[in-house]
């Protein structure tokens, strides 16, 4: 056999590879998720777009409960402080006005911050969680690559390279032991 057939045959399975691969010159890569993942994908999409054009909401519920909350305690305090007035028999004094108009203002200043603070911060706190746990179920996933082209051409490609790297070792030397030249 003459000495040039056997690195012109593994040329040539080379190139059947790249034939029958169908690359292209620039090697795109097409991301392979699990079908199931899908779902979950789309509706991460759809959250975080929700989130950007409009707040989630705890509901009416929620903040009246809390302002019917503070309404209570500033009511027990009032009831507490006019008590101890009384005993004092300073219940219709400027020290009984002063302290019904501190009350009010601690009161406000709760309600204000309930629904100023509390209630965005909380909102934004259950939010983030749910986004948290689904994309740490997402980011779970296994995924994988698709090489464009197909695996037919992509055997005869990786043959005739593997083949080309045995002949430049010597592999098919007639003369040599089967061993590797080094």
């Amino acid at each position: 056999m003459p000495a040039w057939l056997l690195p012109a045959l593994f040329s040539g399975i080379s190139a059947l590879g790249g034939l029958l691969g169908g690359r292209k010159s620039a090697n795109k890569q097409t991301p392979i998720e699990s079908p199931e993942f899908s779902p979950l994908r789309d509706q991460l999409i759809a959250t975080a777009m929700k989130r950007l054009q409009s707040p989630s909401s705890l509901g009416p519920g929620f903040e009246a409960t809390g302002i019917r909350n503070i309404n209570e305690n500033s009511d027990l305090l009032r009831q507490s402080m006019e008590n101890r007035l009384g005993g004092a028999g300073l219940l219709g004094s400027g020290v009984h006005g002063a302290g019904l108009n501190k009350l009010d203002i601690s009161r406000f200043g709760d309600i204000n911050d309930l629904q100023n603070i509390e209630i965005p911060r909380l909102e934004r706190d259950f939010a983030n969680q749910d986004v948290d746990l689904a994309t740490s179920i997402f980011n779970s996933r296994k995924t994988g690559v698709q090489l464009p082209g197909s695996a037919t051409g992509s055997l005869f490609t990786s043959a005739g390279n593997m083949l080309a790297y045995l002949y430049g070792q010597g592999a098919f030397d007639k003369k040599s032991s089967g061993s590797p030249r080094g």
